[in-house]
This record gives C-alpha cells, structure tokens and sequence, in this order.
C-alpha cells in the first residue's frame, strides 16, 4: 500500500479520489469550480493529496488568466503547436521565462504576467515580431513548406522551400532545367542544373 492512497488521519483506510463543485470568487467574479478531494475509506476523512492540490491549483489559475484577460494554457499550447510550430525549450529561449516557463503556462501551473501575455499575442498577430524576437535570441528555426504543382502537358513542377527569411524556388521541365532562387533581398538568380 503506497503512502499518497494510506489515509493520513487514521492511517488504516485507503482513500478514494472523489470531485466536488466549490465557488470560487476573484476580482468579485464568482464561479462554481470542481475541485478534486480524497475521502477516507474507513473513517471518512476529507483530504487532498498532493495530486489534488496541484489539479486544484491549475483549475483555479485557468480561472484567473480567463478573468484576467490572459490567455489560457490551452490557448498556448495551441498558439505554440499550431501555429508557431515550435517545442515549449524553444519558446521559452525565443520569448524568456526560463527553461520551463511554457510548461507552466500551458499546464496552468503558472499565471504568466501581463506583459508576457501581451508579448505572445503581439507574436501571434504580427509574424514579423516572432522573427525578430527570433534573430535577438540567436535562434536559427528552420521551417520548409514543399509545394509541387504539375501539369500534364509539360511536366512543369515547382518547389517552394521556405527557409527562415530565405525563399528559395526551384521551377523546372521536361525539355529543360533552370533554378530560379529568390532570396530575402528580393534578387533573382538563374542557375543552370545539368
């Protein structure tokens, strides 16, 4: 019998994890939230392990970043999966924090402050600033999107490989082979490909 299921008050019952709904008020904003307990089998002692005290503590913090206007540890990882496409070690590098700062915030361990907050939706809305953010960091992130289009009749295909602030384009046929490289300079290049 492990010590977190032994119940702490008479210490021969096994305790039993149960949920509760409590209301919880912030910032005069109320809502009834479930909150996890343990309930002794033998005496039936309420009590929270510290399993419970965590899940409690993430729920209430997801309440308080939704009253306070911030985004939800949901709404991050989204943010950080979907649509940057980067790991939580890599966020946090780009944006600061601390090595473990994102595991926080998307696990709602952690209320990220308000300027944090501003900084990621600033990101999120203007690409342009998770660039820079990028560059002061030191960070090279590579990402390459591959789009071939053809046609029949020609056998033209193209490629697209978008490499951090570098485009490189790659357009060929059937009867003959150039490459047509576009860099963030907005020069073109014309290579001859054997």
């Amino acid at each position: 019998m492990s010590r977190e299921t032994l119940c702490p008050v008479c210490e021969q019952g096994i305790l039993a994890p149960e949920q509760d709904q409590n209301p919880v008020t912030y910032k005069g904003i109320t809502k009834v939230l479930p909150m996890r307990l343990s309930v002794c089998s033998c005496c039936g002692s309420e009590t929270a392990t510290t399993a419970d005290l965590r899940e409690n503590k993430r729920i209430a913090n997801e309440f308080k970043k939704k009253v306070d206007g911030l985004l939800t540890g949901c709404e991050l990882r989204h943010l950080r999966t979907e649509q940057w496409c980067i790991s939580q070690d890599m966020a946090s590098k780009i944006f600061g924090g601390g090595p473990k700062a994102f595991s926080k915030y998307e696990s709602d361990d952690v209320v990220q402050s308000e300027a944090m907050d501003k900084l990621l939706r600033i990101a999120a809305s203007v690409p342009e600033v998770l660039d820079v953010l990028k560059t002061m960091s030191g960070i090279e992130i590579m990402v390459e999107k591959q789009i071939v289009v053809s046609a029949k009749t020609s056998q033209w295909s193209e490629t697209i490989n978008d490499i951090e602030s570098t485009q490189t384009t790659s357009i060929s046929s059937s009867s003959h082979h150039k490459e047509f490289l576009y860099n963030d300079t907005k020069h073109w290049r014309v290579r001859e490909v054997a």
